[in-house]
């Protein structure tokens, strides 16, 4: 298993909306087959995951510019890397788990020549890891707060998201794929049901009454039950997004793939949000879909983008 690092460009003026999946700026390949972690700070992308066996985590820097990979010395331990990571200015927290399953965290700082410096933090969180949803870094004194779904009781309401929210400063709102419910065989777990929502954002120090927040009703941005991961919502500036998810043909719609060795596309949806003359939350500007076709499809893929 392991994991793959592909840049996607998508300005290159190209009119083809199906493309084919061009060869990786880097490869890692492991004897695990556990999913790896990543974040994104600057020009870097920062990875983690068992090489050979369940504990013996690793993690990795790319750098985008120079396609140089580094060790990330002097990491905390974590058995299982980490279920959630923000960057906040110049640091990128991540938030992991120890032995017993609760949840720790830990921050990175760069000095002028980018040495890595972890940090604890003090204080620890009252909750498991499984119980945390969604995470978005707060816009007052320039994104240096950090919030989560259950991290700080600021009242009787969770936030609206599923994965992480990005602070759109044109709308004025946090934006994110909104957290729906799914249930199997009696069990109920939350998951991203295919819609984006805006949220205000509260204040970082008590907000008793609940922020309000919007549901872009108008347009499904993917099906829900096509991802056992589910997709990847990049914030491009500019109030533009892009939707990232990785699709099995099989399960989608395209014979005409099939007799081509195509067996599995990226699919990437870029679209603009804004509020209506009515208040209301939907897309404009859309482009239309790119898919990246590949060969290979393996159940539990996950796909992890960003922009940089």
């Amino acid at each position: 298993m392991g994991f793959s690092i592909h840049k996607l460009d998508l300005y290159d003026g190209a009119e083809k909306v199906d493309l084919a999946w061009q060869a990786p700026a880097h490869r890692m390949s492991t004897d695990s087959p556990d999913l790896w972690s990543f974040a994104a700070l600057g020009s870097k992308i920062v990875s983690m995951g068992p090489i050979k066996f369940v504990g013996d985590h690793i993690p990795f820097a790319y750098d985008t510019e120079t396609a140089g990979l580094s060790v990330v010395p002097g990491f905390p331990p974590a058995p299982s890397g980490w279920r959630h990571a923000a960057a906040v200015g110049n640091t990128p927290y991540m938030f992991g788990t120890d032995s017993d399953g609760r949840m720790r965290s830990s921050a990175s700082r760069f000095d002028a020549h980018w040495y890595w410096s972890w940090d604890g933090i003090a204080t620890p969180l009252p909750f498991r890891v499984g119980d945390m949803e969604s995470i978005a870094t707060h816009p007052e004194r320039g994104g240096r707060h950090l919030f989560t779904s259950e991290w700080r009781h600021l009242g009787g309401w969770n936030l609206p998201f599923y994965g992480q929210a990005h602070y759109d400063d044109e709308l004025g709102a946090w934006i994110g794929l909104h957290k729906g419910e799914t249930s199997e065989s009696g069990f109920h777990w939350a998951r991203a049901d295919g819609l984006l929502c805006s949220c205000d954002a509260p204040s970082p120090y008590k907000s008793p009454t609940q922020p309000a927040w919007k549901l872009c009703e108008k347009d499904r941005l993917f099906h829900p039950d096509r991802h056992e991961h589910g997709p990847s919502l990049v914030y491009m500036g500019d109030s533009t997004y892009s939707l990232v998810e990785i699709l099995s043909h099989e399960k989608l719609w395209s014979k005409r793939y099939r007799s081509v060795g195509n067996r599995s596309a990226v699919r990437v949806a870029t679209f603009r949000l804004k509020y209506d003359k009515n208040g209301d939350l939907v897309t404009t500007a859309s482009r239309p879909d790119r898919f990246f076709h590949f060969s290979r499809f393996v159940e539990g893929y996950k796909v992890h983008a960003f922009w940089i």
